[in-house]
């Protein structure tokens, strides 16, 4: 993580810590202040490439905020795989909404 931040790569950091309840097998990543999901991908990444980490990882996270505000609230999950860094599969649900309502949309699911 201090090599990364040195880089630039990870400017404002989080906290990581594992989740007990889960048999040590799962983290809980988190940041007050950003909550950038690319610093994640980042060390997930960096990780993989550290540990010689295959398969395909995956997250989800929420963007919350203290106050009511349009916009403020949000969430998405993205799919690594590992052996190449890769996006395997993502979806943010600001886009996806603003995609939604869309006049010219289905009902159904939106690319």
């Amino acid at each position: 993580m201090k090599e990364a931040a040195r880089e630039g790569a990870l400017a404002g950091g989080f906290q990581v810590s594992i989740h007990p309840d889960q048999g040590g097998t799962k983290l809980w990543m988190r940041d007050e202040v950003t909550g950038d999901p690319l610093q994640v991908i980042i060390f997930v990444q960096r990780c993989a490439e550290a540990f010689g980490l295959t398969g395909r990882w995956g997250f989800q996270w929420a963007n919350t905020c203290s106050q009511p505000r349009i916009n403020a609230f949000s969430g998405g999950a993205h799919v690594l795989d590992l052996s190449t860094g890769k996006p395997v599969a993502w979806i943010h649900t600001n886009r996806w909404l603003a995609r939604a309502v869309r006049p010219d949309r289905g009902t159904r699911g939106v690319p």
